[in-house]
């Protein structure tokens, strides 16, 4: 995305080839309504193929995915039950898988939240390259930080586990 008449790069633009893991916050909060959306991407040193097939595999985040970080997932229709390495358990439900556009949406309906919307979406930056893209929208607010810390979290265990499978292919 190019800047509009202003001198240096927009807090939306994207990060660019070869940068570090960089968090974004589109929009930290939304005074008005409390809500809160972040944004995380990274570049991943892996085909965007290997890594949407990890991805797209929805019952194995903790094998594939994000191993340790998530140390179970289990399928029941429409959904999935991920335990996380905290010990934290919740539902998922699995909104779309877009093959097309490399995008997995879930959501949570159960607590700890009163809403919480995410996706995940896989986009080419060349033969051996990708980037990661995952937003979560939630409430409450005051979830926020908590749920960021563990996004960079998740990012940091994708990238290693994703950039770990391509050696020696």
């Amino acid at each position: 995305m190019q800047t509009r008449g202003k001198t240096g790069p927009s807090r939306h633009d994207p990060i660019t080839k070869g940068s570090k893991q960089r968090a974004f916050h589109l929009t930290d909060h939304i005074a008005s309504r409390g809500m809160s959306s972040i944004r995380k991407e990274t570049f991943i040193n892996a085909s965007s193929q290997t890594v949407w097939d990890a991805l797209r595999d929805v019952g194995a985040l903790h094998t594939r995915l994000v191993p340790g970080f998530v140390t179970d997932t289990r399928l029941e229709p429409g959904a999935r039950i991920v335990t996380f390495g905290n010990g934290q358990v919740i539902r998922e439900l699995i909104v779309d898988l877009n093959e097309a556009d490399r995008r997995l949406v879930w959501a949570v309906v159960d607590g700890p939240f009163r809403h919480y919307n995410a996706s995940a979406q896989v986009f080419d930056e060349g033969r051996s390259s990708c980037r990661f893209v995952w937003i979560a929208d939630l409430l409450p607010n005051e979830s926020a930080k908590d749920v960021a810390a563990m996004m960079e979290e998740g990012l940091s265990v994708i990238k290693q586990t994703m950039e770990g499978s391509t050696v020696g292919t």
